[in-house]
């Protein structure tokens, strides 16, 4: 399965997406909820007619909500931001694009003229005009930040930079630019929420709506909103009650799980790709999976 990714993010579940997406398929329901959305990596994914997105953290709502109604404008800046030579493979309009290999490092350097051109339009690019001439265009220039920041900085976090050992930040970009066709076409039908679970369900609970959850991490502070002890216990008795479907995914390393959700449907091991950077990483992370898909 080809996986899209716009950014990366603490926790992100690229390893498990095809389980997500079987159990999708398997429960028959119209309506995919993600209602921890994050990156937003499931939601591009699933493949649902109706996808519900839904994020508490207002910084990725508003990247997604400017990618669902101007995709043309940060499209625009992402290509501004690449040195002439490779912006110069990628067409004007995304809707042309073709795929490109994402490590086509090569090319000569950027000459300072080029560069001090290519600035000057992006901060152009990142304005609008108003009646006293140029203001920033806030709202683009924050879903530009949020996005740029994700791709640059070690594991997505956006407050430490990128090292050697990880991924290259300008491989991914190259990638994210090659791929905006299929975000934006991805997003335009979702519908996107900013709320907190428990609203969600009482929203958008029925019959018919496939829940996907992937709540924050406990004892990390990896978020802007991070989860308590009664938020998982009210979580377990909302699952408990709903009319929906639901897949849940958990670290199985997690010691309370299953005196909240009871023993996991099954559990599946991973090769950790981060294992290597920390002398105390295990070599494989185990999620524990939760579901009511007969």
């Amino acid at each position: 399965m080809s996986i899209i990714r716009i950014m990366k993010y603490p926790g992100s579940k690229v390893a498990i997406v095809p389980d997500i997406v079987s159990e999708f398929r398997r429960s028959g329901m119209q309506r995919f909820v993600d209602v921890f959305g994050g990156s937003g990596l499931v939601s591009l994914n699933i493949g649902a007619r109706e996808v519900v997105y839904n994020e508490i953290d207002k910084d990725l709502v508003s990247l997604y909500r400017i990618i669902k109604s101007r995709p043309d404008d940060l499209y625009r800046l992402l290509l501004l931001s690449l040195p002439d030579q490779f912006a110069k493979e990628f067409p004007d309009n995304f809707r042309n694009l073709g795929k490109i290999p994402a490590d086509m490092a090569h090319g000569k350097g950027e000459s300072a003229g080029l560069k001090g051109e290519r600035i000057r339009k992006l901060r152009y690019a990142l304005s609008r005009r108003d009646d006293d001439g140029l203001a920033i265009d806030r709202e683009l220039a924050g879903a530009y930040r949020t996005l740029f920041r994700s791709i640059t900085s070690f594991g997505g976090r956006g407050d430490t930079y990128a090292t050697g050992k990880e991924k290259g930040a300008f491989s991914f970009f190259l990638r994210v630019v090659s791929d905006f066709g299929n975000i934006s076409s991805s997003v335009r039908n979702w519908k996107i929420e900013r709320r907190d679970f428990r609203e969600i369900f009482r929203i958008y609970d029925s019959p018919l709506t496939f829940f996907y959850l992937d709540p924050p991490y406990p004892g990390k502070d990896w978020y802007g909103y991070n989860f308590s002890p009664q938020d998982f216990k009210e979580l377990a008795g909302i699952l408990g009650s709903i009319h929906g479907k639901y897949f849940l995914s958990l670290n199985n390393s997690d010691d309370y799980i299953t005196s909240m959700f009871g023993e996991p449907r099954r559990t599946k091991s991973f090769i950790n790709q981060n294992a290597g950077k920390h002398p105390e990483g295990n070599l494989y992370r185990d999620f524990a999976y939760f579901s009511n898909v007969a």
